[in-house]
């Protein structure tokens, strides 16, 4: 996908991805991600430099890719989803995490970017301490080495909340 074609699938493609982003978050990371030099299609790994997006940094999980088996290495989580997390998964593999190894909807997803050569969005159940929350939504954004190949992935995190409940107050009167 390129960010700036004017024409033609992939800017139909873009276009129609940006319609689908609700959160800020995922605006502000897709229009970085566009601005990164490419190689083919796709940002290079070696133009993405966490100082640029200060304010995504506490949303953001930054993968390491290997291709054969394909799998996943935590290199970098914000704050923000470090806190929703069930322990902190810096420098582990997703195939060695049980609810988030192959066939997970999570592994399934981060391998369609590849796959796809494209962002994906996606929602998926959160799983985590915080009951308060219903889903997140992850924007997956694909980097790429020198020869062109996957290395890494930029995750970017929006948590949706459960809808509050509203509970009747009581008065202490009795009918």
């Amino acid at each position: 996908m390129n960010c700036t074609a004017d024409h033609g699938a992939a800017a139909d493609e873009f276009a129609d991805l940006r319609r689908r982003l609700s959160a800020r978050l995922h605006l502000v990371g897709l229009d970085y991600w566009c601005s990164l030099e490419r190689i083919s299609n796709l940002p290079a790994r070696r133009e993405f430099d966490p100082a640029d997006i200060p304010t995504l940094l506490p949303h953001l999980i930054f993968l390491r890719v290997t291709p054969e088996p394909i799998d996943f290495c935590y290199r970098v989580i914000g704050g923000t989803v470090r806190e929703h997390l069930l322990d902190n998964y810096t420098g582990r593999w997703i195939s060695d995490i049980p609810h988030q190894r192959a066939p997970s909807k999570l592994h399934s997803n981060l391998t369609r970017a590849i796959t796809e050569r494209a962002p994906v969005l996606s929602d998926t159940p959160y799983v985590g301490t915080k009951k308060e929350f219903l889903k997140s939504d992850e924007l997956i954004l694909p980097l790429v080495d020198e020869s062109d190949q996957i290395s890494h992935l930029l995750v970017l995190l929006d948590f949706d909340r459960r809808p509050l409940k509203v509970v009747a107050r009581w008065s202490g009167k009795r009918s």
